[in-house]
């Protein structure tokens, strides 16, 4: 029994006591109503102490506990008595230990605030991050005539703010290696300092060593190809001195002697006096493009002074205490809260039953604890984590209601940040996936036509694009397509070269059409709307635009939405030009270069598959081979180039006298060798006649300048299944060919 119940006990037989003095009596009632108060007051402070979500202990100067809560003890995993004196450092990860415990001499030798993040360890393992914020507090002894002093302080689980920066962290190093696959870097130009700023990624990307690499511009421009300095040198001074944006491509030379090829976009940081600071590059590996294109007190003064505000309502809600904190983040005083209800910081976003479950948890003696979008003074929006819990009497009535509220505004925003992020990486992957698995040219427009929508959001999107010789301009994919003729003027479409953004291969960005010039071109807006040209560039040559309207204003300005324009179509165009390589690279290996008709490989491959097909079907097809005669004579007499020019001559005629199943090849030199599937021998002899006839009547007047000439052919015929291998009808079709020269030449022999 404490020696505080004792006297208590006492009192409460005062009345029964035989004084003399009245005054004395008075005087022992009226300390046993203080003292009871007292008591009150104690038991009502401590239970406050214990309901609050954070922990809460005091100590002395060296650190040695002398008090603690019970929330203290559910973070910590230690009890009361494990606590108290120097047993609380058993909880304190090691590695954290030494660094503390200096924090707190320091803060103890400076009579300052300790504030302190570090790890606590669980009795089963388990690590948690706490903030720990402690205040001293100064008592004067009036008898001693000396001063003491203790620490208050509170922790607070921060594991899951800890987390969720180790998850942005992550985010950010995963966007990073995005982009280091995507080619794309960044660097700084520090203008009054003359320095180079070039992370570590990025001198790497490049093959430069940390000693390699370029520390001021002069260095810098040093590594551009000699043909590219004076434009690299003329974009600088242009953004310094003009104000104007810099946007340039140039060559790099590496350590290696390999030359990359680079495209800057930069930005100008200034002062408050408009000078400039520093120059910040993005830069984009483009060599790949070019290659293909020609490639984020005591307890009271803990509550008061805690980084979490606090709130406390009688049990009709109307609020009779808020801490400092509260008026920190909320914007409101306490007499302009005072007697008023919380509700007064409602946003409208969070849904009434969240509030109709809240006082019903509480108003039945349960704790609740959740998430609130709020609404501070100046309108502004904001996100807390909070726990309300009831406060009883000694009856076990409820008298007050208790909460705590911290600030997760910036918790929620990482939380968006991130998801976005994710987003915006997963998008771009299946984007560039797509692209890279891609075949076809009109697939590849529309995937990016309907990318772009899902990302932007467009009201009006359609890709026009040149024909071969760029003297028209089609719609090539519009949405909605009932717009297809109302898009573009006529006269545009006819003449392209009156389109700015094709003339100039520059993007055109408008933010409101009511107050800017729009684009001449256009036969069609929106109100209240703004729209983006963007030119489609690839091999270094422009061959359309893709053009997009929305209806909001300023939207096309937006800095994020142009980066994404430039991205998803860089990439479309660098995947378009691989297609057009592609296809390029297929029928090169397959036509002859000088006539442009199949070649001997293609030939001999067609034949075999030609012959299987036959077979399967049951039919015949004809095999001609044919040879210009005394070809050698226009060589020696006239030389290769107008032997060539005969060659090209004759495989017209042929071509032009094909049916659309026959299969035309250069056999070598001046032999030339065509299929006929489904084709007799009569009817391939009627076909080698008319040949022959149209060869011998054509004037080659062309071939040497004032001469005209003349030319006979020889086509010797074989068919199957008379010859039923390809080397055994190729070999009879050379034996007719041979009979037909010998016979005279100009003439058609069968085998």
């Amino acid at each position: 029994m404490s020696e505080s119940y004792k006297k208590t006990e006492s009192m409460e037989n005062v009345e029964s006591l035989s004084l003399g003095s009245s005054e004395l009596k008075s005087l022992l009632i009226e300390y046993k109503q203080k003292n009871e108060l007292l008591s009150e007051n104690e038991r009502r402070f401590r239970t406050i102490t214990n309901i609050l979500p954070v922990g809460i202990f005091y100590t002395d100067l060296e650190g040695n506990f002398l008090f603690v809560n019970e929330q203290w003890c559910k973070i910590t995993g230690l009890t009361a008595d494990e606590s108290l004196g120097n047993g609380w450092m058993g909880a304190l990860h090691q590695d954290d230990l030494t660094r503390v415990l200096k924090e707190w001499a320091d803060a103890v030798k400076g009579k300052k605030t300790f504030k302190s993040e570090f790890r606590l360890i669980y009795p089963d393992g388990k690590i948690m991050w706490v903030l720990c914020i402690g205040i001293p507090l100064f008592f004067s002894d009036v008898d001693k005539r000396e001063e003491s002093s203790v620490y208050v302080a509170t922790i607070t689980d921060i594991t899951e703010r800890k987390l969720m920066e180790e998850e942005l962290r992550k985010s950010k190093d995963t966007l990073a290696h995005a982009q280091r696959i995507a080619q794309l870097s960044s660097w700084e130009w520090d203008i009054e300092n003359k320095e180079l700023y070039m992370p570590e990624g990025t001198f790497h990307m490049y093959g430069f060593s940390k000693e390699q690499s370029p520390n001021t511009i002069e260095e810098f421009i040093g590594c551009v190809h000699e043909d590219d300095r004076s434009l690299v040198k003329d974009a600088f001074s242009c953004a310094l001195h003009g104000g104007k944006p810099l946007d340039i491509e140039y060559r790099i030379i590496l350590p290696d002697e390999t030359e990359r090829v680079i495209r800057s976009y930069a930005e100008i940081a200034y002062s408050d006096e408009k000078k400039p600071l520093k120059i910040i590059i993005a830069n984009l590996d483009i060599t790949e493009n070019v290659y293909i294109e020609e490639e984020l007190h005591k307890l009271h003064r803990a509550v008061e002074y805690g980084p979490a505000s606090v709130v406390i309502t009688n049990t009709q809600g109307q609020i009779e205490y808020i801490n400092q904190r509260f008026t920190q983040l909320t914007g409101y005083t306490t007499n302009e809260v005072i007697g008023k209800k919380p509700s007064l910081l409602k946003s409208g976003h969070t849904p009434p039953e969240v509030y109709d479950y809240l006082w019903k948890t509480v108003a039945s003696g349960g704790e609740w604890h959740g998430e609130l979008c709020n609404k501070k003074k100046n309108g502004e929006l904001y996100w807390e984590s909070t726990s309300i819990s009831p406060i009883k009497n000694r009856k076990g009535e409820i008298v007050q209601f208790f909460a705590i509220k911290l600030d997760i505004t910036d918790q929620k925003r990482l939380e968006t940040e991130r998801d976005n992020n994710f987003r915006n990486l997963r998008r771009l992957m299946d984007f560039s996936t797509f692209l890279n698995e891609e075949t076809q040219e009109d697939v590849l427009f529309k995937h990016l036509t309907n990318t772009l929508k899902e990302i932007l959001n467009p009201d009006v999107i359609a890709i026009l694009l040149l024909d071969n010789d760029n003297h028209l301009m089609n719609v090539a994919i519009i949405d909605p397509p009932e717009l297809s003729d109302k898009i573009i003027k006529d006269e545009v479409l006819l003449d392209p070269s009156l389109c700015r953004v094709i003339r100039t291969g520059k993007e055109l960005y408008v933010a409101d059409v009511k107050k800017e010039h729009a684009c001449k071109c256009l036969a069609y807006t929106l109100k209240n709307s703004g729209y983006a040209c963007f030119p489609l560039i690839t091999g270094g040559t422009t061959i359309g635009m893709l053009f997009a309207i929305k209806e909001e204003t300023g939207y096309w300005c937006n800095e994020e939405v142009q980066k994404l324009l430039k991205t998803y179509i860089g990439l479309a165009m660098s995947a378009l030009q691989r297609i057009r390589l592609m296809d390029f690279a297929k029928r090169t290996a397959i036509t002859d270069a000088l006539t442009g008709i199949y070649n001997r490989r293609f030939f001999d491959e067609m034949l075999k598959k030609q012959l299987a097909l036959t077979k399967r079907r049951d039919e015949c097809v004809c095999l001609l081979l044919l040879d210009l005669d005394h070809f050698k004579s226009i060589n020696d007499t006239y030389g290769h180039t107008a032997g060539d020019r005969v060659l090209q001559e004759v495989s017209r005629i042929l071509n032009n006298s094909l049916r659309t199943s026959d299969v035309l090849a250069r056999y070598g030199g001046e032999e030339f060798v065509i299929i006929m599937p489904g084709a007799d021998v009569s009817q391939a002899k009627e076909k080698a006649e008319g040949i022959r006839k149209s060869i011998e009547a054509t004037c080659f007047d062309t071939i040497v300048y004032g001469q005209t000439y003349r030319l006979t052919v020889s086509i010797g015929i074989a068919s199957f299944p008379q010859y039923g291998t390809s080397e055994t009808l190729v070999n009879a079709a050379d034996e007719a060919l041979y009979k037909a020269k010998k016979n005279g030449r100009n003439r058609v022999e069968t085998g």
